[in-house]
């Protein structure tokens, strides 16, 4: 994964969520191996997926 970090002036809210524990593992190693907090890599990864029109979104029961 290639990270590209940009700083921004905007509003933010303040959410909760309930994440599996593997995939936090998962958030939290690249968040250690890019320096950037979890808070900023959540937001990122987010953002990307919202806009790119060819991502497919794939739900398991």
């Amino acid at each position: 994964m290639k990270i590209i970090k940009k700083d921004d002036d905007k509003d933010y809210r303040t959410v909760t969520l309930r994440i599996e524990e593997k995939i936090m593992t998962q958030v939290d190693k690249v968040s250690a191996k890019s320096n950037l907090s979890r808070q900023a890599l959540v937001a990122a990864i987010l953002k990307q997926v919202l806009t790119d029109p060819k991502f497919v979104l794939k739900i398991e029961d």
